[in-house]
């Protein structure tokens, strides 16, 4: 009897508030967290993690942010901790901070549709539960992530993706089962793979994984797919490389001061392409002068102008030089023939060039000069 509280409009359940369509974190739970240093052993570490881990469900791409924590718990780091980086301490502020403040989260209903956002990068998945309130308001039921084992990395983009599925539904399907729900994802890949009826392998394992339940998939753009895109590829640190065997972009040769034309050892291979050589180009391709004149408009946001008048595009992946049509096949077969390349792939020369250049037809011309090249084949 003295556990049990008669009218009363909350509870506190396993840590947790409970109220009518709402679920909180016990703020008792978490005011230690306020005076709290970086661990100094592993123990006290796992004990901070294990902790986190259990309102993980109201931080945003927590897989994320713990992660360089994470790292300290292996079994090759000594049980007295060495000193933290700046990576490590930044990491333990913000998932401390975001504890700290955590939002209100929504408890399911029945009767009510629930929406699954899923998405997936390089290293990690994410997905978002969220339901339909009266009024088309969607509120957050709760953030779902977790990194990708080595195997999982070495997916290509579509099983990446089709996996995200997959895993989103199995982790919430004491939310999802017994009724229809919504799934948007920012790649038609997964659709078109429910849909087809020459799948094979493990996407056919997969679908039939998901057969059970009943869902309907939309595509929805990534340009609108901001929350899971953020739980999947937001980070606190660097960005992870796309691929771990990096590879240098050479058509552009580097130098202190900026671009440079130079020249590399082989009888076959051409010179690279100076920034001068780019600028001049720009002026005289169709595409790029359409580009420059919305930029002047200001009708193309994403575009933009250096100091030496070069025409750029915005994006995640970083700066992206925009290559006029004259010099495409230079670019690529700089990319591609140069012998410190090793002749890359069609994954890792696409990952490894999206970073440093940009032009609408790209990914079909690398797919091309690879297709092409006798020395591949």
């Amino acid at each position: 009897m003295e556990k049990c509280t008669w009218f009363s409009d909350e509870v506190d359940y396993l840590g947790h508030i409970v109220r009518p369509g709402q679920l909180h974190v016990y703020n008792k739970n978490v005011d230690a967290l306020k005076h709290a240093k970086f661990p100094t052993t592993k123990t006290q570490l796992k004990s901070f993690l294990g902790m986190c881990n259990v309102y993980r469900r109201f931080v945003k791409d927590f897989a994320k942010r713990a992660k360089p924590l994470n790292v300290l718990t292996w079994a090759e780091i000594p049980p007295n901790l060495p000193p933290p980086t700046d990576v490590a301490i930044a990491a333990f502020e913000e998932v401390r901070n975001a504890l700290l403040c955590p939002p209100v989260r929504a408890l399911p209903k029945a009767n009510l549709m629930l929406v699954v956002h899923v998405d997936a990068c390089a290293d990690q998945v994410g997905c978002t539960l969220l339901q339909e309130e009266p009024g088309d308001v969607l509120h957050p039921v709760g953030y779902w992530s977790r990194g990708l084992t080595a195997a999982e990395q070495n997916y290509y983009t579509t099983e990446r993706e089709c996996l995200g599925v997959v895993w989103a539904v199995l982790k919430l399907r004491h939310f999802l089962d017994g009724q229809r729900f919504l799934i948007r994802t920012d790649h038609q890949a997964p659709c078109w793979i429910y849909s087809t009826t020459d799948s094979s392998g493990r996407l056919m394992r997969w679908r039939l994984r998901l057969s059970e339940y009943t869902f309907d998939m939309v595509y929805k753009p990534g340009a609108s797919h901001h929350l899971p895109d953020f739980l999947s590829r937001a980070s606190t640190v660097a960005p992870p490389e796309d691929n771990r065997d990096h590879i240098p972009c050479l058509a552009l040769a580097q130098t202190a001061n900026g671009l440079r034309t130079g020249r590399y050892t082989g009888t076959d291979t051409p010179e690279p392409v100076g920034i001068d050589d780019v600028v001049e180009a720009q002026q005289t391709d169709d595409y790029c002068v359409e580009m420059s004149t919305r930029v002047e408009r200001g009708t193309a946001k994403a575009f933009f102008r250096n100091e030496h008048h070069a025409l750029y595009l915005g994006t995640p992946y970083g700066k992206q030089l925009v290559i006029p049509k004259s010099l495409r096949e230079r670019v690529l077969t700089l990319e591609h023939h140069a012998t410190v390349t090793a002749h890359p792939g069609m994954n890792r020369m696409y990952y490894t060039m999206r970073k440093a250049y940009y032009w609408p037809s790209m990914v079909t011309d690398i797919h091309t000069t690879i297709t092409t090249s006798t020395t591949c084949a």
